[in-house]
């Protein structure tokens, strides 16, 4: 594929929305159906199926991008591309532990017992505490080293009691579930635009026009 050839408006629509969309779709209903769903046969199905379709979504992501006309437009940042939309999905699927979090979380409060210094690939400090709630099973939590525990000290947290979705800490919100969700969505659509953007020739503009066009004249028929 040469740039010097025009642009296969269909194809690069279809390589920007559908595999984000198809893998963000499959990804958020994977999460929810661990999340809410009965622990059924048939929901182990569908997850498995969802789980299957996100994997597959996530690899077309990445097929698309690499063997299309945007690796010869964007050499040395086309691997954002698909970095940056699974990071998208992420963040979907956090938002939904988060809104059960916000819906049928419980607040307990947790003691340090233990916490531990380290420094992740990136050169960021992170300080790993341990936390040993009453009742339920010890878990780990990492903050920066701001905002690092005491050994002994109490804090508050919010667990989920069908023990679906992670503990947090602090008081979960339905205001960040949703913050969360918005930037996800936008930024795989941001991407999604950004590449229609990196490998338009005019063509995709000129498409667009028409597309509107087209609506201006039915809206006024």
């Amino acid at each position: 594929m040469s740039l010097n050839e025009p642009v296969e408006v269909r194809r690069e629509l279809f390589y920007a929305l559908v595999p984000p969309a198809a893998t963000t779709a499959a990804a958020v209903a994977a999460a929810w159906l661990d999340l809410y769903a009965a622990d059924t046969p048939a929901t182990q199905v569908l997850f498995t199926v969802a789980v299957l379709l996100a994997a597959f979504g996530a690899v077309a992501i990445v097929i698309t991008t690499y063997f299309g006309r945007l690796r010869r437009v964007l050499t040395r940042l086309v691997h954002l591309a698909p970095l940056l939309t699974l990071l998208g999905a992420v963040l979907l699927i956090a938002a939904s532990e988060q809104a059960v979090l916000a819906g049928r979380g419980v607040e307990v409060v947790c003691e340090v017992v233990a916490k531990e210094g380290y420094t992740r690939s990136s050169g960021a400090d992170r300080v790993d505490h341990e936390f040993a709630c009453p009742g339920l099973p010890s878990f780990n939590e990492d903050t920066s080293p701001d905002e690092q525990y005491r050994i002994g000290e109490d804090v508050t947290v919010t667990v989920d009691p069908l023990d679906r979705a992670g503990p947090a800490l602090g008081e979960a919100s339905p205001g960040g579930a949703l913050g969360m969700a918005f930037f996800g969505l936008a930024l795989i659509a941001t991407v999604a635009l950004g590449r229609l953007h990196a490998v338009d020739d005019g063509s995709i503009r000129a498409a667009a026009a028409g597309l509107g066009r087209r609506l201006r004249g039915h809206a006024g028929a």
